[in-house]
Protein backbone atom coordinates (compact mmCIF):
# COMPACT_ATOMS: atom_id res chain seq x y z
CA UNK A 1 0.00 0.00 0.00
CA UNK A 2 2.82 2.37 0.92
CA UNK A 3 4.49 1.62 -2.40
CA UNK A 4 1.32 2.59 -4.32
CA UNK A 5 1.04 5.90 -2.43
CA UNK A 6 4.70 6.67 -3.16
CA UNK A 7 4.21 5.99 -6.88
CA UNK A 8 1.18 8.31 -7.04
CA UNK A 9 3.15 11.08 -5.25
CA UNK A 10 6.03 10.80 -7.73
CA UNK A 11 3.67 10.97 -10.71
CA UNK A 12 1.83 14.07 -9.31
CA UNK A 13 5.11 15.84 -8.59
CA UNK A 14 6.40 15.14 -12.09
CA UNK A 15 3.13 16.53 -13.63
CA UNK A 16 3.30 19.67 -11.50
CA UNK A 17 6.91 20.33 -12.48
CA UNK A 18 6.13 19.83 -16.18
CA UNK A 19 3.10 22.22 -16.09
CA UNK A 20 5.18 24.96 -14.47
CA UNK A 21 7.86 24.58 -17.12
CA UNK A 22 5.33 24.71 -19.96
CA UNK A 23 3.65 27.82 -18.49
CA UNK A 24 7.00 29.59 -18.14
CA UNK A 25 7.85 28.73 -21.72
CA UNK A 26 4.48 30.02 -23.00
CA UNK A 27 4.73 33.25 -20.98
CA UNK A 28 8.10 34.00 -22.48
CA UNK A 29 6.64 33.86 -25.98
CA UNK A 30 3.76 36.31 -25.34
CA UNK A 31 4.29 40.10 -25.85
CA UNK A 32 3.53 42.24 -22.83
CA UNK A 33 1.15 45.17 -23.48
CA UNK A 34 0.27 48.14 -21.27
CA UNK A 35 -2.92 50.06 -22.11
CA UNK A 36 -3.16 53.69 -21.05
CA UNK A 37 -6.40 55.68 -21.27
CA UNK A 38 -5.82 59.42 -21.49
CA UNK A 39 -8.73 61.77 -20.74
CA UNK A 40 -9.21 64.23 -23.59
CA UNK A 41 -9.54 67.93 -22.99
CA UNK A 42 -13.09 69.32 -22.69
CA UNK A 43 -14.56 70.94 -25.80
CA UNK A 44 -14.16 74.68 -26.15
CA UNK A 45 -16.61 76.72 -24.10
CA UNK A 46 -19.11 79.05 -25.78
CA UNK A 47 -18.26 82.76 -26.12
CA UNK A 48 -18.60 84.62 -22.85
CA UNK A 49 -18.41 81.51 -20.65
CA UNK A 50 -15.77 81.18 -17.95
CA UNK A 51 -12.69 79.38 -19.23
CA UNK A 52 -11.89 76.19 -17.32
CA UNK A 53 -8.53 74.52 -16.84
CA UNK A 54 -7.85 71.56 -19.16
CA UNK A 55 -8.48 68.14 -17.69
CA UNK A 56 -5.50 66.49 -15.98
CA UNK A 57 -3.83 63.84 -18.12
CA UNK A 58 -3.09 60.46 -16.56
CA UNK A 59 0.64 59.76 -16.89
CA UNK A 60 1.58 56.79 -19.05
CA UNK A 61 2.68 53.66 -17.24
CA UNK A 62 6.22 52.62 -18.06
CA UNK A 63 6.66 49.27 -19.76
CA UNK A 64 8.36 46.51 -17.80
CA UNK A 65 12.14 46.34 -18.15
CA UNK A 66 11.80 42.64 -18.84
CA UNK A 67 9.94 43.25 -22.11
CA UNK A 68 10.77 45.40 -25.13
CA UNK A 69 7.17 45.55 -26.51
CA UNK A 70 5.93 48.97 -27.67
CA UNK A 71 3.33 50.64 -25.42
CA UNK A 72 0.00 51.39 -27.18
CA UNK A 73 -2.06 54.35 -26.01
CA UNK A 74 -5.66 54.47 -27.28
CA UNK A 75 -7.31 57.85 -26.66
CA UNK A 76 -11.05 58.30 -26.25
CA UNK A 77 -12.16 61.71 -27.58
CA UNK A 78 -15.72 63.05 -27.03
CA UNK A 79 -17.67 64.28 -30.03
CA UNK A 80 -17.21 67.97 -30.72
CA UNK A 81 -20.17 70.07 -29.61
CA UNK A 82 -21.50 72.94 -31.77
CA UNK A 83 -20.70 76.36 -30.45
CA UNK A 84 -23.60 78.45 -29.20
CA UNK A 85 -24.25 82.01 -30.21
CA UNK A 86 -25.47 84.60 -27.74
CA UNK A 87 -27.86 87.28 -28.96
CA UNK A 88 -27.16 90.74 -27.61
CA UNK A 89 -29.91 93.33 -27.34
CA UNK A 90 -29.33 97.05 -27.51
CA UNK A 91 -29.31 97.59 -23.73
CA UNK A 92 -26.30 95.29 -23.45
CA UNK A 93 -28.22 92.51 -21.70
CA UNK A 94 -28.14 89.05 -23.20
CA UNK A 95 -30.65 86.30 -23.71
CA UNK A 96 -30.09 82.61 -24.44
CA UNK A 97 -29.76 82.02 -28.18
CA UNK A 98 -32.32 80.21 -30.25
CA UNK A 99 -31.78 76.48 -29.91
CA UNK A 100 -30.21 74.56 -32.74
CA UNK A 101 -27.91 75.40 -35.60
CA UNK A 102 -28.15 77.43 -38.80
CA UNK A 103 -29.43 80.53 -37.00
CA UNK A 104 -27.98 83.91 -37.92
CA UNK A 105 -28.55 87.06 -35.91
CA UNK A 106 -28.94 90.65 -36.94
CA UNK A 107 -27.20 93.50 -35.13
CA UNK A 108 -30.39 94.24 -33.20
CA UNK A 109 -30.26 90.79 -31.57
CA UNK A 110 -33.14 89.30 -33.53
CA UNK A 111 -32.79 86.08 -35.50
CA UNK A 112 -32.78 86.36 -39.27
CA UNK A 113 -35.80 84.86 -40.99
CA UNK A 114 -36.57 82.33 -42.20
CA UNK A 115 -35.03 79.76 -39.86
CA UNK A 116 -34.61 76.27 -41.23
CA UNK A 117 -37.27 73.92 -39.88
CA UNK A 118 -39.74 76.64 -38.85
CA UNK A 119 -41.83 76.46 -41.99
CA UNK A 120 -43.40 73.79 -44.15
CA UNK A 121 -44.00 73.99 -47.88
CA UNK A 122 -47.64 73.30 -48.71
CA UNK A 123 -49.96 73.90 -51.69
CA UNK A 124 -51.02 77.04 -49.81
CA UNK A 125 -47.42 78.28 -49.60
CA UNK A 126 -44.93 78.32 -46.74
CA UNK A 127 -46.71 77.92 -43.41
CA UNK A 128 -45.13 78.34 -39.97
CA UNK A 129 -44.62 75.19 -37.93
CA UNK A 130 -42.84 73.80 -34.89
CA UNK A 131 -39.35 72.57 -35.62
CA UNK A 132 -38.91 68.81 -35.38
CA UNK A 133 -36.58 67.60 -32.70
CA UNK A 134 -36.31 70.51 -30.27
CA UNK A 135 -39.91 71.73 -30.85
CA UNK A 136 -38.75 75.32 -31.29
CA UNK A 137 -41.71 77.67 -31.84
CA UNK A 138 -41.76 80.58 -34.29
CA UNK A 139 -42.98 82.67 -31.35
CA UNK A 140 -39.75 82.07 -29.43
CA UNK A 141 -37.46 82.21 -32.44
CA UNK A 142 -38.66 85.47 -33.99
CA UNK A 143 -39.64 87.60 -30.98
CA UNK A 144 -37.63 90.66 -30.03
CA UNK A 145 -35.32 89.88 -27.08
CA UNK A 146 -36.47 91.45 -23.82
CA UNK A 147 -35.53 91.16 -20.17
CA UNK A 148 -37.35 92.85 -17.27
CA UNK A 149 -35.66 95.92 -15.83
CA UNK A 150 -34.71 95.81 -12.16
CA UNK A 151 -34.75 92.99 -9.63
CA UNK A 152 -38.53 92.65 -9.55
CA UNK A 153 -39.17 93.97 -13.05
CA UNK A 154 -40.61 97.39 -13.78
CA UNK A 155 -44.17 97.59 -15.16
CA UNK A 156 -44.22 97.23 -18.93
CA UNK A 157 -46.35 98.74 -21.67
CA UNK A 158 -46.63 97.08 -25.06
CA UNK A 159 -47.84 99.03 -28.09
CA UNK A 160 -48.88 97.44 -31.37
CA UNK A 161 -49.36 99.44 -34.57
CA UNK A 162 -51.96 97.62 -36.66
CA UNK A 163 -52.35 97.30 -40.44
CA UNK A 164 -48.82 98.34 -41.36
CA UNK A 165 -48.20 97.97 -45.09
CA UNK A 166 -51.37 99.47 -46.51
CA UNK A 167 -49.73 102.86 -46.97
CA UNK A 168 -46.09 103.09 -48.01
CA UNK A 169 -45.68 106.53 -46.43
CA UNK A 170 -47.29 105.60 -43.09
CA UNK A 171 -45.49 102.29 -42.96
CA UNK A 172 -42.16 103.99 -43.52
CA UNK A 173 -43.00 106.51 -40.79
CA UNK A 174 -43.72 103.69 -38.32
CA UNK A 175 -40.36 102.03 -38.99
CA UNK A 176 -38.37 105.26 -39.01
CA UNK A 177 -39.99 107.44 -36.32
CA UNK A 178 -41.12 104.99 -33.63
CA UNK A 179 -38.77 103.24 -31.17
CA UNK A 180 -38.05 99.58 -32.02
CA UNK A 181 -39.70 98.41 -28.80
CA UNK A 182 -43.06 99.18 -30.43
CA UNK A 183 -44.40 96.14 -32.29
CA UNK A 184 -46.12 96.13 -35.66
CA UNK A 185 -48.84 94.01 -37.26
CA UNK A 186 -48.44 93.61 -41.00
CA UNK A 187 -51.64 93.34 -43.00
CA UNK A 188 -51.77 90.32 -45.33
CA UNK A 189 -53.31 92.60 -47.98
CA UNK A 190 -50.14 94.68 -48.25
CA UNK A 191 -48.17 94.68 -51.45
CA UNK A 192 -45.28 92.28 -50.73
CA UNK A 193 -46.08 91.73 -47.02
CA UNK A 194 -42.99 89.54 -46.69
CA UNK A 195 -40.83 92.54 -47.58
CA UNK A 196 -42.63 94.66 -44.99
CA UNK A 197 -41.92 91.99 -42.39
CA UNK A 198 -38.24 91.94 -43.30
CA UNK A 199 -37.97 95.72 -43.24
CA UNK A 200 -39.71 95.94 -39.86
CA UNK A 201 -37.50 93.28 -38.30
CA UNK A 202 -34.34 94.85 -39.70
CA UNK A 203 -35.43 98.09 -38.00
CA UNK A 204 -35.74 96.15 -34.73
CA UNK A 205 -39.53 95.93 -34.52
CA UNK A 206 -41.21 92.71 -33.48
CA UNK A 207 -43.61 91.56 -36.20
CA UNK A 208 -47.11 90.14 -35.89
CA UNK A 209 -49.61 89.23 -38.60
CA UNK A 210 -53.04 90.89 -38.77
CA UNK A 211 -55.68 88.18 -39.19
CA UNK A 212 -58.82 89.37 -41.01
CA UNK A 213 -61.89 88.04 -39.15
CA UNK A 214 -65.55 89.02 -39.14
CA UNK A 215 -66.12 92.06 -36.92
CA UNK A 216 -69.13 93.03 -34.84
CA UNK A 217 -70.32 95.55 -37.45
CA UNK A 218 -69.65 93.34 -40.50
CA UNK A 219 -70.29 93.97 -43.41
CA UNK A 220 -70.35 97.71 -42.62
CA UNK A 221 -66.76 97.19 -41.57
CA UNK A 222 -65.36 94.70 -44.05
CA UNK A 223 -61.86 93.28 -43.38
CA UNK A 224 -61.53 92.19 -47.02
CA UNK A 225 -62.11 89.19 -49.28
CA UNK A 226 -60.04 86.80 -47.13
CA UNK A 227 -62.10 87.42 -43.98
CA UNK A 228 -62.81 84.41 -41.77
CA UNK A 229 -66.60 84.36 -41.45
CA UNK A 230 -69.07 83.05 -38.88
CA UNK A 231 -71.08 80.03 -40.08
CA UNK A 232 -68.93 79.64 -43.18
CA UNK A 233 -67.79 76.20 -44.33
CA UNK A 234 -64.82 75.25 -42.16
CA UNK A 235 -62.62 74.39 -45.14
CA UNK A 236 -63.22 77.87 -46.58
CA UNK A 237 -62.10 79.48 -43.34
CA UNK A 238 -59.03 77.24 -43.24
CA UNK A 239 -58.17 78.24 -46.81
CA UNK A 240 -58.36 81.90 -45.79
CA UNK A 241 -56.32 81.28 -42.65
CA UNK A 242 -53.57 79.53 -44.60
CA UNK A 243 -53.60 82.26 -47.23
CA UNK A 244 -52.89 84.82 -44.52
CA UNK A 245 -50.26 82.71 -42.74
CA UNK A 246 -48.39 82.11 -46.00
CA UNK A 247 -47.95 85.81 -46.80
CA UNK A 248 -44.58 86.09 -45.11
CA UNK A 249 -42.27 84.73 -42.43
CA UNK A 250 -40.57 86.00 -39.31
CA UNK A 251 -43.76 86.91 -37.43
CA UNK A 252 -44.32 85.65 -33.88
CA UNK A 253 -48.09 85.32 -33.93
CA UNK A 254 -51.40 86.74 -35.11
CA UNK A 255 -53.61 89.56 -33.85
CA UNK A 256 -57.15 90.65 -34.64
CA UNK A 257 -58.83 93.97 -35.19
CA UNK A 258 -61.21 95.74 -32.83
CA UNK A 259 -64.38 93.86 -31.79
CA UNK A 260 -63.64 90.60 -33.65
CA UNK A 261 -67.01 88.82 -33.50
CA UNK A 262 -65.59 85.73 -35.22
CA UNK A 263 -63.53 84.62 -32.24
CA UNK A 264 -66.62 84.68 -30.01
CA UNK A 265 -68.18 81.97 -32.17
CA UNK A 266 -67.04 78.77 -30.47
CA UNK A 267 -67.64 76.36 -33.35
CA UNK A 268 -65.94 78.63 -35.88
CA UNK A 269 -63.01 79.82 -33.78
CA UNK A 270 -61.98 76.62 -32.00
CA UNK A 271 -60.45 74.80 -35.02
CA UNK A 272 -58.72 77.99 -36.20
CA UNK A 273 -57.08 78.86 -32.89
CA UNK A 274 -56.17 75.21 -32.35
CA UNK A 275 -54.26 75.25 -35.65
CA UNK A 276 -52.60 78.58 -34.80
CA UNK A 277 -51.37 77.36 -31.41
CA UNK A 278 -50.17 74.02 -32.81
CA UNK A 279 -47.97 75.95 -35.24
CA UNK A 280 -46.15 77.57 -32.32
CA UNK A 281 -47.64 81.04 -32.85
CA UNK A 282 -48.89 83.50 -30.28
CA UNK A 283 -52.33 85.09 -30.34
CA UNK A 284 -53.44 88.52 -29.12
CA UNK A 285 -57.13 89.36 -29.01
CA UNK A 286 -57.95 92.85 -30.30
CA UNK A 287 -61.13 92.99 -28.23
CA UNK A 288 -61.07 94.91 -24.93
CA UNK A 289 -63.66 92.37 -23.70
CA UNK A 290 -61.92 89.14 -24.73
CA UNK A 291 -63.69 85.84 -25.22
CA UNK A 292 -62.82 82.65 -23.37
CA UNK A 293 -62.11 80.46 -26.42
CA UNK A 294 -58.52 81.50 -27.26
CA UNK A 295 -57.67 82.19 -23.62
CA UNK A 296 -58.74 78.80 -22.22
CA UNK A 297 -57.19 76.93 -25.13
CA UNK A 298 -53.93 78.81 -24.60
CA UNK A 299 -53.83 77.65 -20.99
CA UNK A 300 -54.44 74.05 -21.99
CA UNK A 301 -51.86 74.14 -24.79
CA UNK A 302 -49.29 76.32 -23.00
CA UNK A 303 -49.51 78.83 -25.84
CA UNK A 304 -48.68 82.58 -25.78
CA UNK A 305 -51.88 84.63 -25.39
CA UNK A 306 -52.99 88.11 -24.32
CA UNK A 307 -55.69 90.67 -25.08
CA UNK A 308 -55.45 94.40 -25.56
CA UNK A 309 -56.48 96.76 -22.78
CA UNK A 310 -57.60 99.52 -25.10
CA UNK A 311 -57.46 101.00 -28.58
CA UNK A 312 -55.54 104.20 -28.00
CA UNK A 313 -56.87 106.08 -31.02
CA UNK A 314 -60.46 104.82 -30.99
CA UNK A 315 -61.36 108.50 -30.70
CA UNK A 316 -59.01 110.24 -33.07
CA UNK A 317 -58.26 113.54 -31.35
CA UNK A 318 -55.07 114.70 -29.61
CA UNK A 319 -56.78 114.98 -26.22
CA UNK A 320 -58.43 111.56 -26.47
CA UNK A 321 -55.16 109.91 -27.47
CA UNK A 322 -53.30 111.60 -24.59
CA UNK A 323 -55.99 110.46 -22.14
CA UNK A 324 -55.80 106.90 -23.45
CA UNK A 325 -52.03 106.82 -23.02
CA UNK A 326 -52.38 108.07 -19.44
CA UNK A 327 -54.96 105.36 -18.77
CA UNK A 328 -52.58 102.77 -20.17
CA UNK A 329 -49.85 103.96 -17.80
CA UNK A 330 -52.18 103.50 -14.81
CA UNK A 331 -53.10 100.00 -15.96
CA UNK A 332 -49.43 99.05 -16.23
CA UNK A 333 -48.64 100.49 -12.80
CA UNK A 334 -51.52 98.57 -11.21
CA UNK A 335 -51.25 95.26 -13.07
CA UNK A 336 -47.57 95.10 -14.04
CA UNK A 337 -48.39 95.05 -17.74
CA UNK A 338 -50.64 96.86 -20.23
CA UNK A 339 -51.29 96.48 -23.95
CA UNK A 340 -52.45 99.23 -26.30
CA UNK A 341 -53.37 98.90 -29.98
CA UNK A 342 -53.31 101.76 -32.45
CA UNK A 343 -53.99 102.27 -36.12
CA UNK A 344 -51.33 103.60 -38.47
CA UNK A 345 -52.30 107.25 -38.90
CA UNK A 346 -50.22 110.43 -38.71
CA UNK A 347 -51.84 111.83 -35.55
CA UNK A 348 -51.34 108.66 -33.52
CA UNK A 349 -47.79 108.09 -34.74
CA UNK A 350 -46.81 111.63 -33.77
CA UNK A 351 -48.34 111.18 -30.31
CA UNK A 352 -46.49 107.89 -29.76
CA UNK A 353 -43.15 109.34 -30.85
CA UNK A 354 -43.52 112.14 -28.29
CA UNK A 355 -44.87 109.92 -25.50
CA UNK A 356 -42.40 107.01 -25.59
CA UNK A 357 -39.36 108.96 -24.26
CA UNK A 358 -41.33 110.01 -21.14
CA UNK A 359 -41.82 106.50 -19.79
CA UNK A 360 -38.44 105.96 -18.17
CA UNK A 361 -38.83 108.80 -15.66
CA UNK A 362 -42.26 107.40 -14.79
CA UNK A 363 -40.74 104.02 -13.89
CA UNK A 364 -42.34 102.29 -16.87
CA UNK A 365 -40.73 100.24 -19.62
CA UNK A 366 -41.74 100.00 -23.26
CA UNK A 367 -41.63 96.32 -24.26
CA UNK A 368 -42.40 94.22 -27.34
CA UNK A 369 -45.82 92.61 -27.46
CA UNK A 370 -44.42 89.12 -26.91
CA UNK A 371 -43.20 90.18 -23.45
CA UNK A 372 -46.76 91.08 -22.45
CA UNK A 373 -48.10 87.73 -23.67
CA UNK A 374 -45.57 85.85 -21.58
CA UNK A 375 -46.37 87.93 -18.48
CA UNK A 376 -50.07 87.42 -19.09
CA UNK A 377 -49.58 83.67 -18.63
Amino acid sequence: MAVVILVYALVAGWAWWKDRAELAKLDATLPQQTTVIVRAEKPATRPGATTTEPAETTPATEASDDHAATTETPVVTPEAQPEETTATIESGQTEPPVAGTAVEYMENGMAKAPITGLFQVTPDGQLPTLREGDRLRPFDAYRRPFRPVGASGAPIISILVSDVGISEALGESVLKDLPPEISVAITPYATAPDQWMNRAREAGHEVWLKLPVESADYPLSDPGPQTLLINAIEKQNFNKLYWALSRGTGYVGVVTGREPAFIKSLNDMRPMINDIYHRGLGFVDGDIQPTDVPRTMAVGMDAPYASTNLWIDHTLTPDAIAAALTSLERTAANNGTAIGFVNANPLTLKALAEWAPTLQKKGLVLAPLSAATRMAK
